[in-house]
């Protein structure tokens, strides 16, 4: 009987070393703790048998794409299906490209706490990152930041787990070492600077009536050719900026070219010089306003971009002062138009109905004093300019101090 009842216990002891070390494997796996795995990368998966799980050597189903920046600053990795697979388990890590086998480098920053962790291989804080739960993913992003030396190429590698016994290893991506140029930052002041222009050239026609009681035409009309071509100086610079910065961003090349042909399409209306007296007068004023309102809306939403592209003044998107003054920069702008629309409707009443370019006119208006309609909105031109360059400075200081 004392034999049996030690080959029973020692059965059931036996089971639960089993279940203990089957555990241990699927926990492995669901929560992403493999350092075993630092350096091959592999998630050392058994069947029943013991005998351990091959790679796939078929073509990976995911992929890892990044999104460059300068050195110094994290770049944003991710990792991805391309076509319709899911991924449960993952390991990332980022390695010399020169020695590929040699041990991992740089940080991980995790950027979803739900889906991802932080693993330290030989001894280094956060240099590798795997999956937290086995639940189905098709994207995910993670932040990295290279090591302090300079001109290194690196090579992202990866093992993707579809399930238990299909994965895919030494997944690669090289990432060669290149000066990012920050271009698009002067760029980006120097469409701040349009956006004062736009708004000066906007407001100067009613502002220079209102002051000198009805100008001569081609005296307008120079002022009007002047603001245009001083916007010219300023957009053509900032699209070479854009241009030839690295890494190129196409969205801003495409709205500078349209804040560029209705600044142009501007400057061609004005060329045209339509007398007053003229039927297409009103129209031609009244596309002058609309381009230059348009105008003003594309270079605004440039602006606002380039804030977002390189705000670094706040952990999280909502602590940071240079995007909490670009939206009220934009609200700013959004009344500015709305300002320029009411004011050219009642343009002949702020004016006294009186047409502009009789010089018996001219004369009557130089003996009255401003209406009080007038200096209302002298007063409204001026604090929106003042206005303007108080948001154009601190959106500038914003850019380049943080």
């Amino acid at each position: 009987m004392v034999p049996d009842l030690v080959n029973k216990y020692l059965k059931m002891w036996l089971w639960i070393v089993i279940s203990i070390e089957t555990i241990t494997k699927v926990h492995g796996y669901s929560n992403g703790r493999f350092p075993e795995s630092c350096d091959s990368m592999s998630p050392v998966h058994t069947n029943r048998n013991g005998i351990l799980y091959e790679p796939q050597s078929t073509d990976p189903p995911f992929e890892i794409t990044y999104d460059p920046a300068p050195h110094g600053q994290p770049i944003t990795v991710y990792l991805k299906s391309k076509q319709s697979n899911k991924f449960t388990g993952f390991m990332l890590e980022a390695r010399k490209t020169e020695d590929v086998v040699g041990p991992a480098v740089g940080k991980f920053i995790v950027l979803d706490s739900r889906e991802t962790r932080l693993l330290s291989c030989h001894s280094s804080p956060d240099n590798a990152v795997s999956q937290k739960f086995s639940s189905e993913k098709r994207l995910l992003a993670i932040n990295w930041t290279s090591p302090q030396e300079e001109n290194l190429d690196y090579t992202f590698r990866a093992t993707f787990l579809q399930n238990l016994e299909t994965f895919w290893e030494a997944v690669d991506l090289d990432v060669k070492a290149r000066n990012v140029t920050k271009l698009q930052e002067p760029g980006t002041v120097l469409m701040i600077a349009d956006s004062v222009l736009v708004a000066v050239k906007t407001e100067l026609p009613l502002l220079i009536t209102l002051l000198i009681n009805g100008p001569r035409l081609h005296h307008l009309n120079k002022v009007k050719i002047l603001s245009c071509v001083l916007c010219a100086a300023v957009e053509i610079p900032a699209l070479v900026l854009f241009s030839f910065a690295d890494p190129i961003n196409v969205l801003f090349i495409a709205l500078v070219c349209v804040a560029i042909a209705f600044n142009f399409m501007e400057l061609f209306i004005v060329c045209l010089r339509i007398e007053p007296s003229h039927e297409l007068k009103e129209i031609s004023e009244l596309i002058i306003k609309a381009c230059s309102v348009i105008h003003c809306i594309f270079t605004t939403a440039i602006i606002f971009l380039g804030v977002l592209e390189f705000d670094n003044c706040g952990k999280e998107r909502e602590d940071s002062w240079p995007v909490k003054v670009m939206m009220a920069y934009t609200v700013w702008t959004l009344l500015f138009v709305i300002w320029v629309y009411v004011s050219s409707i009642h343009r002949k009443t702020i004016l006294g109905g009186s047409k502009i370019g009789s010089s018996k006119n001219r004369k009557e208006r130089k003996k009255k004093k401003l209406s009080a309609a007038g200096l209302i909105v002298i007063a409204v031109q001026v604090i929106f300019g003042v206005g303007n360059l108080c948001f154009a400075f601190a959106v500038s200081f914003g850019i380049f101090w943080c």
